[in-house]
């Protein structure tokens, strides 16, 4: 994770089914003073009428969106899908109890940048929060063996192995390897420029490069793909 957090306000949406969660969630959050909760779902419908909110005026696209899967009308998942398409800036995160495989790889491929389990400790939370809204990746440690499970699952597989074989491994540069640690590692585009000493609109040209040769929708795919390939 990036060791330098910027202290600029992050404005956050809370998308949870359970009052009580969703309440002690806001207690807790408010408590860290760089944390603005702008507004507040108990189900989809609820969430994506925050969709009409933002287009009148009453709050701007939230900068992280925390979602749990279980909602009373429907799945978080498919929320999610639906609010990136509308909140193209956004970052979000999967909180959930929900400890499975087929719920992180759709989470991965929705192109969530965190998903944590609702055991996670208050302190952790709001790091990882600050890391999301600066570009990072995070997975909850508990489901690291969920994550290898996914690597061998034969759709999943196959379908890598068919799209990695069309990639040149020696098509990229050491720089270029240099930038996709950083990516993996969670850092921004403005923290690459800074650690490898070139301008931020370099950074972002390598980034939108390795897009392309990896095949990659987003950073998460493309951060996920390169661990799997042992470019990284």
């Amino acid at each position: 994770m990036p060791s330098s957090l910027t202290q600029q306000i992050i404005h956050i949406v809370l998308i949870e089914g359970c009052r009580l969660v969703r309440m002690g969630l806001r207690t807790l959050l408010k408590e860290d003073i760089q944390f603005d909760i702008v507004a507040e779902a108990d189900s989809v419908k609820t969430a994506m009428g925050m969709v009409d909110q933002v287009r009148c005026g009453e709050f701007a696209e939230p900068d992280v969106a925390i979602v749990d899967i279980g909602l009373p009308d429907g799945s978080g998942l498919d929320l999610v899908e639906q609010l990136r398409s509308q909140w193209p800036n956004t970052r979000f995160m999967i909180l959930t109890s929900r400890e499975s495989s087929e719920a992180l790889m759709c989470a991965l491929k929705l192109g969530v940048h965190a998903y944590c389990l609702k055991r996670i400790q208050t302190p952790t939370l709001s790091v990882v929060i600050k890391t999301v809204h600066q570009g990072a990746i995070w997975i909850d440690p508990i489901m690291a063996h969920h994550v290898a499970a996914l690597f061998e699952a034969p759709a999943m597989k196959s379908s890598l192995e068919n799209k990695e074989s069309l990639i040149d491994y020696g098509a990229f540069s050491p720089r270029e390897i240099e930038v996709l640690r950083l990516v993996v590692d969670g850092f921004s585009n403005t923290e690459i420029a800074e650690k490898l000493y070139i301008s931020v609109h370099t950074a972002k040209y390598y980034v939108s490069n390795l897009l392309e040769k990896l095949s990659s929708k987003d950073r998460v795919q493309m951060a996920v793909k390169s661990v799997r390939m042992g470019l990284v």
